[in-house]
């Protein structure tokens, strides 16, 4: 099963917010049980399940009004822990945190931050794409929003 789609020059594309669904609950089916939010109770910043004063620990997911997926990831004594991913109501990728650092995107699917762990480094996007900032361990570049630096 092919998860991108692939544009008439044979390019990939991004995956549209269907695979991405798609690919949400493959993952999901295959991790055990899975919890939805609304059988928990936030209490002072942590998950419960309803029935039980412990802190809940493990997959989670919750949807919008619409039928989206809002968040899937895990839950760690009540708190949300690495891996873990947030969706706008209309489906696109809002942002996905990992051990390796975390992506952020603008509703309309542009990038908004990138994070790299390792080489500790953020990178920083205008709504229109163009690179807003970078920074790295000798400091910080920032750019106009026409791409001057």
């Amino acid at each position: 099963m092919c998860l991108f789609q692939r544009s008439g020059n044979n390019k990939v594309k991004k995956p549209t917010p269907i695979i991405l669904l798609s690919l949400s609950i493959l993952l999901i089916s295959g991790c055990g049980k899975v919890v939805e939010e609304s059988e928990l109770k936030f209490i002072d910043g942590k998950y419960y399940p309803i029935t039980s004063d412990k802190p809940y620990s493990g997959k989670m997911v919750s949807f919008y009004e619409n039928g989206q997926m809002r968040f899937y990831g895990t839950i760690h004594d009540g708190i949300e822990v690495i891996p873990f991913v947030r969706y706008y109501k209309n489906g696109q990728l809002k942002e996905s945190f990992s051990k390796n650092g975390y992506v952020e995107y603008y509703e309309n699917g542009q990038l908004s931050e990138v994070y790299n762990k390792k080489d500790r480094t953020l990178k920083e996007y205008y709504k229109n794409g163009q690179l807003e900032g970078s920074s790295h361990k000798n400091g910080y570049v920032e750019y106009y929003e026409n791409g001057q630096l």
